[in-house]
């Protein structure tokens, strides 16, 4: 377990053994942070806030004294801050931060993402005295997702081809979003 600035929390776990001596082991890890984050707006809102949580397993069965089965499965979700870039007013202040000229970071919309990750694997190998053969059978799906303002403003400021923050007669915001989903499914011998 640690903490840090930013109530940043971090735990981990693991746990590994056998489940029935010399022939099927399993091995857990669990990870979990919570952070407020660092970067504040200029009104006291955290914006690199991050939760996430992650799981990890796997199983290893000695079938026989030449095969082995291995097992293992992943799952992690995220959700943090995004869109949290500070407005740099000239060239010259690009190397710094915060930037000397800049009013701090402002936001109409508190910018965030998500990412989720499952991930899981079978393994068989089989010994023998002429070689070894291998065959892998892979999953894996990632969802992630982006949404934010473009203005580096509070209130948003005017912007073409945008629309009103929270309706008719408010002030008008360009948005960022993105989403994408990628699964994919692997085999190799």
């Amino acid at each position: 377990f640690s903490y840090a600035s930013g109530n940043d929390f971090k735990g981990r776990f693991s746990l590994s053994g056998p489940i029935a001596e010399d022939r099927v082991f399993y091995k857990i890890n669990a990870y979990h942070r919570s952070s407020d984050g660092l970067i504040e707006s200029t009104d006291g809102v955290g914006l690199d806030f991050v939760d996430q949580s992650a799981i990890t397993g796997r199983l290893i069965f000695d079938v026989t004294e030449n095969v082995t089965l291995d097992l293992r499965a992943n799952f992690n979700d995220i959700d943090g801050g995004a869109t949290y870039q500070e407005r740099i007013l000239n060239a010259e202040s690009i190397e710094d931060y915060p930037a000397p000229d800049s009013p701090g970071v402002e936001r109409g919309i508190i910018g965030e993402e998500y990412r989720r990750f499952e991930e899981a694997s079978a393994a068989i190998d089989w010994e023998t005295s002429s070689g070894s053969l291998s065959a892998i059978l892979g999953y894996s799906n990632l969802e992630q997702g982006l949404y934010g303002s473009l203005s580096r403003k509070k209130p948003p400021e005017l912007v073409t081809h945008c629309g009103p923050v929270g309706g008719i007669g408010e002030p008008p915001d360009c948005f960022q979003k993105s989403e994408n989903n990628i699964e994919a499914h692997t085999a190799d011998i």
